[in-house]
């Protein structure tokens, strides 16, 4: 996955970074990654032109993460347009879960 400001730029005007925030010392972050992050659907969904998928270890850039997305929870998952974040899905979520959020993000 491309780096934040690199998916950024890439999205452009058009696309919706979705930027998954997690840790290596967080246990549900890891639990996160291995069940919802690793789900055939969710990796399908994220593969359409609309997404451009990022993930950020927190603890290996620390403060990237809070400079561009303002929060120190992790897990989080962000969708941003422009830049900005449009949406956030705060904690471990199932895959369903995820994919509803995605679903539901404006077009």
């Amino acid at each position: 996955a491309p780096p934040l400001d690199a998916a950024i730029a890439r999205a452009g005007a058009e696309r919706i970074v979705i930027a998954f925030v997690t840790a290596d010392r967080c246990a549900p972050c890891q639990q996160y990654k291995r069940d919802a992050l690793n789900d055939a659907s969710v990796l399908a969904r994220l593969a359409d032109e609309r997404f451009v998928p990022t993930h950020l270890e927190a603890d290996r850039s620390p403060g990237l993460a809070d400079a561009h997305l303002g929060s120190r929870a992790i897990p989080m998952t962000y969708a941003l347009r422009d830049g900005k974040v449009v949406a956030e899905l705060r904690g471990q979520r199932s895959a369903a879960d995820l994919l509803a959020w995605l679903e539901q993000l404006p077009k």
